[in-house]
């Protein structure tokens, strides 16, 4: 790697290019030997994400999200959180190539799920969850979920509450169009924005690992625990709720002012 992916970033929010993947990404990631560096690091990350991954390369995958949320802007719906924002814009095709350009892979799901799934409009229906749209795709490498992919879903009105989902806030989330969103970012200064934890979530063939690096586990509920939850006004189900879907998806509390960075849980397969 010749230079971080944050100048990529600065790069595509600059750019008054028309044909932004050829003359600036494409030309960026073989130019700085990203996919070289990115499939290493990942690789790296998938062994050790919640042992000794060096902090600095955890800053660097931070950034890897950052752009990929930045080049989805486009395909999102617009509301008044998109005014006077700037926005980027490849077609769907740009961005899937600029996914396999990374070195990483897309997933469009078939069904609904919270770890591989974010949702931008949801509607009511009786039964089970089923994608309406899917707006763009997933990006993974290997067992980690990088980025979600956005949708339209349709869901079951008694065990979710529709209405609010479409105005939650989206923690672990930089920049969305159509509503609030926030990360560990927010608030800091140009470069101390940068110094900060990715969300990347695991699977393997038994387990969904949501936020690995998160230090308060919610599937060993200690006193200790217990106490940090107690202190920002949720019980368990509602905190991990928060960490699977990013956001609230049935409880109806004010969601404006929390913490759940630290927050790490795992689901089984088989459960």
């Amino acid at each position: 790697m010749n230079s971080s992916i944050r100048d990529l970033y600065q790069k595509i929010l600059a750019s008054k290019d028309t044909n932004l993947y050829n003359d600036v990404i494409k030309k960026w990631v073989i130019e700085n030997e990203y996919k070289e560096y990115l499939t290493e690091s990942l690789q790296q990350y998938a062994v050790a994400y919640n042992k000794d991954f060096p902090q600095n390369e955890l800053w660097e995958l931070y950034a890897l999200t950052r752009v990929l949320d930045v080049l989805t802007l486009s395909f999102q719906d617009d509301n008044a959180n998109s005014a006077n924002k700037s926005e980027p814009k490849v077609s769907i095709e740009e961005y899937i190539a600029i996914v396999e350009l990374l070195g990483l892979e897309v997933l469009f799901p078939s069904e609904y799920h919270a770890f591989n799934c974010e949702i931008f409009e949801a509607k009511k229906k009786s039964g089970a969850a089923e994608i309406v749209n899917c707006l763009f795709p997933a990006v993974k490498f290997g067992d980690v979920m990088i980025k979600r992919a956005g949708v339209h879903v349709a869901l079951d009105a008694d065990r979710y509450n529709v209405g609010n989902i479409n105005k939650a806030t989206m923690y672990w989330a930089h920049w969305r169009k159509n509503r609030n969103s926030a990360d560990l970012s927010d608030g800091w200064g140009g470069n101390s924005q940068w110094r900060t934890m990715p969300r990347l979530d695991i699977e393997n063939e038994e387990v969904f690992i949501y936020n690995p690096q998160g230090s308060i586990n919610l599937s060993q509920p200690t006193e200790i625990v217990m106490e940090e939850l107690r202190q920002q006004g949720l019980s368990l189900e509602e905190a991990v709720e928060l960490t699977k879907y990013r956001q609230f998806v049935s409880c109806e509390k004010e969601d404006d002012d929390l913490s759940p960075y630290n927050f790490t849980y795992t689901a089984y397969k088989d459960r």
